[in-house]
């Protein structure tokens, strides 16, 4: 439906940069990896200047496993923004993806450094944490996330991991339960 919104809206001012990037983001919600590149590219034709259009390319990169194409996606909204925090966390995540852990944990930083307030970005960097047998530090990553969303299951999940590998096992079969709570799918296997 948001698909023919958006060809529609396109019809009446091809030149609106803005919807050729939300008709992407359209296409990668319906997994329409491809397609969707190819209307970033476009409105990256149309002006090269958009932290966010290189931010959603990368994103989209990562879907079709095109990692090296996705990090120079991130780096290149950096150089147009630096105060562009999602592309500050995309660079992270691929930095976990390729295990170099004490790198991702400076990108996560700088990122919230940016925008303290999303929380999967302070989920990230606990999952970092965690990677690096930072336990203690991974707990309190999770707790400003669970601060900043307590409905996040995710993050009350990567909580309960580090509280399983310190050791504290009942604090952490609690936990677990409040993420099974919020989200009964997430041990079902069915979210990703």
């Amino acid at each position: 439906m948001a698909v023919q919104a958006y060809d529609k809206a396109l019809s009446l001012d091809p030149n609106h940069n803005a919807t050729w990037v939300n008709k992407g983001i359209a296409l990668y919600k319906k997994g329409n990896y491809e397609d969707a590149i190819k209307l970033y590219d476009k409105a990256i034709e149309m002006d090269t200047k958009l932290a966010s259009t290189w931010y959603n390319k990368g994103v989209t990169l990562i879907a079709l496993g095109r990692h090296q194409e996705a990090m120079q996606a991130f780096e290149k909204a950096i150089e147009i923004n630096p105060k562009e925090d999602l592309a500050w966390h995309g660079k992270g995540y691929m930095l976990i993806l390729s295990e170099q852990y004490d790198n991702a944990l400076q990108l996560f930083g700088k990122a919230i450094q940016v925008n303290p307030g999303r929380g999967w970005a302070w989920n990230n960097m606990g999952i970092t944490l965690d990677k690096l047998r930072l336990y203690d530090d991974a707990i309190k990553a999770f707790n400003k996330a669970i601060e900043i969303n307590p409905k996040s299951a995710r993050a009350w999940h990567n909580k309960a991991n580090s509280l399983y590998n310190l050791g504290k096992y009942e604090e952490s079969m609690r936990t677990y339960n409040k993420a099974m709570e919020l989200d009964p799918l997430l041990y079902a296997g069915v979210k990703k």
